[in-house]
């Protein structure tokens, strides 16, 4: 018996899953949701593995046995997938954030490739390409009504006031969604005889093309919609870096931005991009050694190049087909976008299932996909050949059926159960921020707290609720001493102890290997320096961290050195300021730090030179000019009475008799700062509060 058979019965059983993802997939979205776009896509892909994996494992019930696809592919995706297993949990600071946004979309996706390769016939496949021009049109009717501003006009959602919005949520998945879109209208146009369904290939070839190009536009026309890509230079820098210090399995997926704050070029900071940061590199292979080392680009260069002889060995049976067209053409599209951009999860599952309707459209032609079945049957044990395509079949299906189901269910059951507690965490996230909308200061604890206990690895969620008793220490402090109660005393106490702790966590646990968690510990610091003991110290002590985390940053340099400047520290914020200098050395508020604390050490021609340079720096319309230059010119004043000064007591020096002790010149006082500079820190209004204890400063790796 053949279940995978199409019949009248189980033709909707066949085709559902394809439409599943072709067509919705690519659409859902949830609103109001911070992650609107990944999670509910990744929900909907855990429904797509179950579904076909069960469809897949019906079949084989049906026929008595179990059947798989031994096509070259599998072994290649999975050694690939057991480097990023590795690369998660050995290499990734954060292996909740890798496994849940790396590991498990690329689990499901593996999923997918084994079921339809050894499930689905040629029959199917046109139905999924029909699935994906429907909703490809879809996207291009929206890009275009996005274009023109008309939805925008119908419905008030501050998203929808971006022309580039999408439901898929990227631009560029976008924009290669249309370009395969376009591919699968024109040749299935081409190849159809009947009129009216020839004229609607051609009509959505149209629509998609449209939209592709009118997207374009505003990538090149529009300096709002102007893509920002990491330059090349720097991605190859942070590959290069990588590869010297995590050669095998780099910084673990997802955790790019781990390694471009540690390992970009000085250069960067002389681009227009020197104050943005990168989650991603410049296209997929510079990703992938970055975040997987050379094991991942290894598997991806394998990958590709089999997949390319593939497509030149089957080009002669494809061009007499429009479905081999359409799916070695979509295949060389996405190879070639890989090149120049980094895949996204919606690309790569687009490729992996391109491929597997590719195997399933060569079929058992041996010459062509050089790949073999493997059956293993319930019944009895025999052997078939069919040329070099040898089918092999083995007795105890069942087993093999049992243990299969298995492995996967294992699989999805892990990720599912990461998966699910995010989306509960982002359903208490969503609550907890209407409710701040409204000012229910209660149902916002409640909420973060419920979003905290759910889903504890993503950062977001703390630093919000150490927000909330940042407020809270602010509104008690704007009082007047006076008017501070007992039980304004405990509760500040307790918002103390609930913001440190919350961004410990972050800093010291979630990620203690991104710099921008421990900035955000040393601004918790810096706001509770008047009523914590040690408080500007902790501060310090971030800062540092940071700055080992993230060297070549001159804002966080900058900083460093306005902190020790205000802590009296001036050889120390003139050392951290000649090192945002020689990191940035167009950088205007760098050097204005330096001059304040040359200006505070009374070194003024150094203290003049330094804010010379920040004239040269700054804009010609910037408005704190004005301020530099009358700082510019109080520093003339001081370095010419000084140049005085010295030539008198050098005069004196050569005029007074040998033994007369020379004078000592009185020194001039410090002028008042007129720019707002380096500032001291607050001074307490209320009796300090002790600052927990705990470990903040883990080893730079």
């Amino acid at each position: 018996m053949d279940g995978r058979e199409i019949t009248k019965k189980n033709f909707l059983l066949f085709v559902l899953p394809l439409i599943l993802f072709f067509f919705f997939y690519p659409l859902i979205f949830i609103p109001g949701l911070v992650d609107g776009y990944f999670l509910p896509k990744l929900l909907w892909l855990f429904l797509e593995a179950l579904s076909v994996l069960g469809l897949w494992l019906w079949v084989n019930s049906q026929e008595r046995s179990f059947r798989l696809s031994l096509n070259p592919f599998l072994g290649i995706y999975f050694l690939w997938l057991v480097v990023v297993g590795l690369s998660t949990f050995l290499a990734s600071p954060n292996y909740h954030t890798s496994l849940l946004f790396g590991l498990t979309p690329w689990f499901l996706v593996f999923v997918l490739f084994v079921a339809f390769t050894s499930l689905y016939r040629r029959e199917v496949i046109k139905w999924g390409l029909i699935s994906l021009i429907a909703s490809a049109s879809l996207l291009a009717l929206i890009a275009i009504y996005q274009y023109f501003g008309v939805i925008s006009m119908v419905i008030h959602w501050a998203p929808l006031s971006s022309k580039l919005w999408t439901p898929i949520g990227s631009p560029l998945d976008l924009t290669i969604y249309l370009a395969i879109g376009f591919v699968v209208s024109f040749f299935l146009a081409g190849a159809e005889k009947r009129q009216l369904v020839k004229v609607l290939y051609l009509l959505t070839a149209g629509l998609t093309l449209v939209s592709f190009v009118l997207t374009l536009n505003l990538f090149i026309s529009n300096p709002k919609y102007k893509l920002n890509l990491l330059p090349w230079k720097t991605g190859w820098s942070i590959a290069l870096e990588t590869v010297k210090n995590k050669p095998l399995l780099g910084v673990g997926p997802q955790m790019f931005i781990v390694a471009f704050e540690r390992y970009r070029d000085v250069g960067y900071n002389l681009t227009p991009l020197w104050n943005q940061q990168f989650t991603v590199s410049r296209n997929t292979p510079l990703q992938l050694v970055t975040e997987t080392g050379f094991l991942g680009l290894f598997f991806w260069l394998w990958f590709w190049l089999v997949v390319l002889k593939l497509l030149r060995r089957s080009w002669p049976l494809t061009t007499t087909s429009a479905e081999g067209r359409v799916l070695s053409v979509s295949l060389a599209l996405l190879f070639v976008y890989q090149l120049f951009f980094v895949a996204s999860t919606f690309v790569w599952l687009l490729t992996v299932v391109f491929l597997a309707l590719y195997l399933v459209w060569l079929g058992e032609d041996e010459k062509a996909s050089g790949f073999k079945k493997l059956v293993i049957s319930l019944e009895a044990a025999s052997s078939e050949a069919t040329g070099a395509n040898q089918i092999r079949t083995y007795k105890s299906g069942g087993v093999v059926n049992l243990i299969v189901l298995l492995l996967f269910l294992s699989g999805i059951g892990y990720s599912g159960w990461y998966a699910v507690r995010y989306a509960r965490a982002e359903y208490e996230y969503r609550q907890a921020l209407q409710a701040g909308q409204q000012k229910k200061v209660q149902d916002l604890v409640t909420h973060l707290t419920r979003a905290i206990n759910s889903y504890p690895w993503m950062g977001r969620y703390h630093l919000q609720l150490a927000q909330l008793h940042l407020n809270i220490i602010q509104n008690i402090l704007s009082k007047k001493p006076k008017d501070i109660t007992d039980n304004d005393r405990k509760q500040l106490q307790t918002s103390v102890q609930v913001a440190l702790n919350r961004v410990k966590v972050v800093a010291a646990q979630v990620n203690p290997q991104d710099a921008n968690n421990w900035v955000s510990l040393a601004s918790v610091y810096r706001r509770i320096v008047g009523v914590a003991k040690g408080a500007g110290q902790w501060e310090l002590a971030s800062y540092r961290q940071a700055v080992a985390l993230d060297p070549v940053n001159p804002i966080l340099r900058t900083t460093l050195a306005g902190l020790l400047y205000s802590l009296n520290d001036l050889d120390g914020a003139i050392e951290q300021a000649k090192l945002a200098i020689q990191s940035k050395p167009d950088y205007a508020n760098a050097w204005y730090n330096l001059g304040f604390a040359y200006q505070k050490k009374k070194e003024y021609q150094r203290a003049l030179t330094a804010m010379n340079n920040v004239l040269a720096y700054l804009p010609a319309n910037a408005p704190d000019r004005d301020k530099v230059e009358k700082i510019v010119k109080d520093l003339k004043k001081k370095v010419k009475e000084e140049t005085k000064k010295a030539a008198a007591q050098q005069k004196a020096k050569q005029l007074t008799p040998k033994g007369t002790p020379t004078p000592t010149p009185t020194p001039s006082p410090t002028p008042t700062p007129i720019l707002k500079g380096p500032q001291p820190l607050p001074t307490p209004t209320i009796s300090p509060v002790a600052i927990p204890s705990g470990t903040l400063k883990p080893p730079v790796k």
